[in-house]
């Protein structure tokens, strides 16, 4: 998919401030950054495509695994033509390690919400129905003050979702019911 051209101008604005803005608006800028990443895919590739000739040169897979590193090697499958497998080595990698380092920090996040939430319903006396969301406020505040922007957007999805579960799961009529 190709976004347009202002809308590429755009994401590198919010980008660039998300790097050198302060406070608030920089928090912001890294959510809209985040926000904009999910709602268009690919955007970041579009937004600063990749330049060979400004690149450091880099090693192919295939050398790199045979312990040659700099010769030609023998038995070396040809290069295809207009395909530069050392960039689509460099990119798989890089998605890689992305993805690695979301899932570590997923985890973490999941683990920080297990840790300190407590989601309850119940009825009450009056007939009307609750659902708190309940946290320690010490340790609720050492939390937030680690998280980037993108992780406390990641903590409150994850407190939603508990509340969400909670809710859906007291709502649903039981088979005592019908």
């Amino acid at each position: 998919m190709y976004y347009a051209d202002s809308l590429l101008d755009r994401f590198r604005n919010v980008d660039a401030l998300a790097q050198r803005g302060v406070g608030g608006e920089r928090d912001n800028a890294v959510r809209i950054l985040a926000d904009m990443e999910r709602k268009y895919p690919g955007i970041r590739g579009q937004a600063y495509p990749r330049s060979p000739k400004n690149e450091a040169p880099h090693l192919d897979a295939f050398t790199a695994a045979s312990g040659n590193f700099g010769g030609p090697v023998a038995g070396a499958p040809p290069k295809a033509a207009g395909f530069d497998w050392r960039n689509a080595a460099q990119d798989a990698f890089g998605w890689a390690a992305r993805m690695a380092a979301e899932v570590a920090a997923s985890k973490e996040i999941e683990r920080i919400v297990a840790s300190i939430t407590e989601v309850q319903s119940k009825n009450l006396s009056s007939g009307k129905f609750q659902v708190s969301v309940r946290f320690g406020a010490e340790e609720l505040g050492y939390h937030l003050s680690r998280m980037t922007p993108v992780q406390r957007a990641e903590f409150i999805e994850r407190v939603t979702g508990l509340f969400r579960e909670e809710l859906t799961y007291a709502l649903t009529p039981s088979e005592e019911e019908d």
